[in-house]
C-alpha cells in the first residue's frame, strides 16, 4: 500500500501523510530505525524497527524491540511490544495486542480486543478478533477465524476455514491429535464437518487398517465429544465439502491410532 504526502514538505521532519484510513493527511514522521511512517498521534520507541513501507498510525503504540516490516500496518489503539513482529501485509488494529515473541504476517488481521502472545503465529489469511487469545506455540493459518472468547494454546494449529469462538477440545490418542471446534473437526491438518465422522469415520478407519471393533469404539468416542462440545454442521461446509479429497488426504497423511 502506498501512502501519499506533500513533496514540498519533505525538507521538514514532520510532514502530512495520508494513511488511507479516511482521516486524510495527518502529521507524521519517518521512524529513525527503518524509515517507515509514524503518525504524530502514535508512538514507536527508537529501538523498534519500522520498515520503509510499513506504517504506524492512529493511537497505536509499538515499544521495546518490536518489528513492523514490509507493508504491515498497526493502527487504532493497538499495541505491539516485546520482541513481537508484524510483517507482510498484516494488519493489527482496534485495541489488539501482540507481544512477547509472537508473529503476525501474510495477510492476517488481528483486531478488536484480541491478543497474540508468547511464541504464537498468525499468518496466511487468518483473522483473530473479539476477546480471543492465541498463545504458547499455537498457530492460526489459512482462512482460520478465531473470535469470541476462544483460547488457542499449547501447540494447537487451526487450519483451513476452521472457526473457533470458544476454547476447543483436543482429543489425544491419535498419531495426530483431534481438535473439535464450533463447526469443524480437525485430524492433523485435515479439517472436515462433523457429519463426516458419523458418515465415513468407521470406513475411514477400516481403510487405515484398524479392526471393526477399534473403529467402532473410537468413532463412538469422537461422536460423544462432538455432541458434548456442541460442534454442529454448517450448511455451507456440507455443501462444499469434498469427501473424496478428505479421504485421500487422511490416507496420504497416514493418520491413525497409536
Amino acid at each position: 500500500m502506498e501512502f501519499t504526502f506533500d513533496m514540498s514538505e519533505m525538507m521538514t521532519h514532520i510532514i502530512n501523510v495520508d494513511f488511507k484510513d479516511g482521516r486524510g493527511k495527518v502529521p507524521a514522521h519517518q521512524h529513525v530505525n527503518g524509515g517507515g511512517w509514524v503518525a504524530e498521534t502514535a508512538h514507536v520507541d527508537p529501538e523498534c524497527y519500522v520498515g520503509p513501507h510499513a506504517a504506524v498510525f492512529g493511537n497505536a503504540r509499538v515499544t521495546e524491540k518490536a518489528v513492523i516490516n514490509d507493508f504491515a500496518k498497526v493502527y487504532g489503539s493497538a499495541r505491539v511490544y516485546g520482541s513481537a513482529r508484524v510483517y507482510g501485509d498484516a494488519e493489527v488494529y482496534d485495541t489488539a495486542q501482540i507481544y512477547d515473541n509472537a508473529r503476525v504476517c501474510g495477510h492476517a488481521k488481528v483486531y478488536e480486543n484480541a491478543r497474540v502472545v508468547n511464541n504464537a503465529l498468525v499468518y496466511d489469511n487468518a483473522e483473530v478478533y473479539g476477546n480471543a487469545m492465541v498463545r504458547n506455540n499455537a498457530e492460526v493459518l489459512n482462512h482460520g477465524k478465531i473470535f469470541g472468547n476462544a483460547d488457542i494454546y499449547d501447540s494447537i494449529k487451526i487450519y483451513d476455514n476452521c472457526v473457533v469462538s470458544r476454547k476447543p477440545i483436543v482429543c489425544f490418542g491419535f498419531d495426530s491429535n483431534v481438535l473439535i471446534a464450533d463447526h469443524h473437526v480437525a485430524l492433523g491438518c485435515v479439517v472436515f464437518p462433523p457429519y463426516f465422522v458419523a458418515k465415513t469415520g468407521k470406513r475411514m478407519m477400516r481403510l487405515m487398517g484398524y479392526s471393526p471393533e477399534i473403529a467402532e469404539k473410537w468413532i463412538q468416542a469422537l461422536e460423544f465429544v462432538i455432541e458434548f462440545h456442541g460442534c454442529t454442521d454448517r450448511p455451507e461446509d456440507v455443501e462444499h465439502f469434498d469427501e473424496r479429497k478428505a479421504i485421500m488426504d487422511l490416507l496420504t497423511a497416514k493418520v491413525g491410532i497409536r
